[in-house]
């Protein structure tokens, strides 16, 4: 018998192993007995010696076998029935539909599709981030790249993260309050390391982002949801709560699109500070508002340092950047640093560079504000094509802000058969049922109508298919 070496991927070494496993499994080689000798297995398969002995010495790792000194091999006694079979190769069919992980996750084939997730395709600095990745690559700081990084993320751009939030947002920190994480969700589970799931209560905002909310019951956390219906019914909900943390979107509020006043922002820092509690203030959406400047922060109004202020960078840049700040108050820091300072940095070090000379050389607000007026223009086409299409029938709430806004249909009593309708013209639009706690809580006809990433041409023709879906 000869092995090949023709069109099988496999290696000589590892065909000989598959012959003799194959061959021990059924029996031909029973339990206890000898082997037969690198070189008769050598001259039997037509391969070399050292192909065989690496083939042997597999076996023994995988304790198919055992090896006695100046003997030779010998296989070893155990229940073959357990040993699973060697797998087959998966070959997907022609046309297999796309896997449903969920939203915003759609076939890219779809038409129009309304996303409020995704930047647009070609919205990513290409050509910018692949000389600023090979300065990196090229210079003597590439050395780095094979030592662990500072657990709290790179200083230099934990700087310049400081410095851009100052000018922004109004966050005055210090470089030490910034920590770099890989994202939201993955910053949030850190962030509830500080916390404990048997004497901390986390409150949150109803309906919010599923993933802060999958964080929080992920770690065992008693929860208190605070419906954001109204500002009375939010306050009466935070002060049955008892709560120790409490997560919110104050510059636009997930999925509802709303802004919260300055008076409920007042009397939630000062609620916080009566409670001894910490309040999460992701500022979600904040870099895009189209008629107004951007409202200051929670955390430019926070005296007592309550206020944990995140970001990142997946709306503006890339989702799959990986890459979140946190800044975290002096009270927090101290704690952090005893409890987090073993856990290298989850996020990527070579972006982490990139990102941060990307904004030292101001590039990311020359492409902030590129990517604020291709929205702008965007969301002008929405708003104008939802008028002109449906005549008031649609009601839409969250204009001035965002990558999305929060849309119902009038006299409609199902969100759920007005998306499938619009699924059947080729049109996506996203459900909100899945951002309560209690989805029955949700309103009927109510959906989100994103313009992140379809094209501008293609916004009036859908909103259109929209139209014609559901009132042929």
């Amino acid at each position: 018998m000869a092995l090949t070496n023709g069109p099988s991927k496999k290696t000589l070494s590892d065909q000989t192993y598959d012959f003799l496993r194959e061959r021990i499994l059924n029996d031909v080689y029973p339990a206890k007995r000898k082997l037969p000798s690198v070189r008769e297995t050598a001259e039997t398969l037509c391969v070399s010696r050292n192909t065989v002995e690496r083939a042997y010495q597999q076996l023994l790792a995988e304790g198919y076998v055992r090896s006695k000194e100046k003997s030779g091999y010998y296989v070893e006694d155990f229940d073959k029935d357990a040993v699973p079979p060697a797998g087959k190769a998966f070959v997907p069919r022609e046309g297999q539909p796309a896997e449903d992980v969920g939203q915003p996750y759609v076939d890219p084939g779809t038409p129009y599709d309304f996303c409020y997730a995704n930047p647009a395709p070609a919205s990513f600095p290409v050509d910018v981030w692949r000389k600023l990745a090979n300065a990196v690559l090229y210079s003597p700081e590439a050395q780095l790249v094979n030592t662990y990084c500072n657990p709290f993320g790179d200083y230099d751009l934990r700087c310049e993260l400081a410095r851009y939030l100052f000018d922004s947002r109004s966050v005055a920190c210090r470089p030490e309050q910034v920590v770099v994480q890989s994202g939201i969700a993955d910053g949030f589970d850190r962030l509830l390391k500080l916390f404990s799931p048997r004497d901390d209560r986390i409150a949150f905002e109803d309906p919010c982002l599923s993933v802060a909310r999958a964080a929080i019951v992920g770690n065992r956390f008693e929860t208190a949801p605070l419906s954001v219906a109204s500002p009375q019914r939010f306050f009466d909900d935070l002060e049955r709560s008892s709560a120790k943390l409490v997560y919110v979107t104050p510059s636009h509020q997930f999925p509802t699109g709303f802004t919260m006043p300055l008076a409920s922002r007042i009397k939630l820092l000062e609620w916080a500070a009566a409670n001894d509690a910490y309040i999460v203030e992701d500022d979600y959406d904040s870099e895009f508002r189209y008629k107004t400047k951007a409202v200051p922060s929670l955390h430019a109004l926070d005296g007592d340092g309550r206020v944990i202020y995140t970001s990142s960078f997946s709306k503006t840049l890339s989702p799959n950047l990986r890459v979140s700040y946190w800044v975290l108050p002096p009270g927090l820091m101290e704690r952090y640093r005893e409890r987090m300072a073993v856990f290298p940095c989850p996020a990527s070090w070579l972006n982490q560079r990139v990102l941060y000379h990307f904004l030292a050389q101001g590039h990311w607000e020359r492409h902030l504000r590129r990517y604020l007026t291709l929205n702008k223009r965007k969301r002008a086409a929405l708003l104008d094509a939802c008028d002109a299409a449906f005549k008031g029938a649609l009601q839409l709430s969250g204009t001035n802000a965002g990558l999305h806004v929060w849309a119902k249909l009038e006299g409609c009593t199902s969100s759920r058969e007005l998306i499938d309708a619009a699924a059947a013209a080729g049109v996506v639009v996203y459900p909100v049922d899945c951002f309560y706690c209690d989805a029955a809580r949700s309103e009927p006809g109510a959906f989100i109508l994103g313009h992140s990433k379809i094209e501008e041409e293609d916004i009036r023709p859908g909103i259109e298919r929209l139209r014609d879906a559901w009132f042929r």
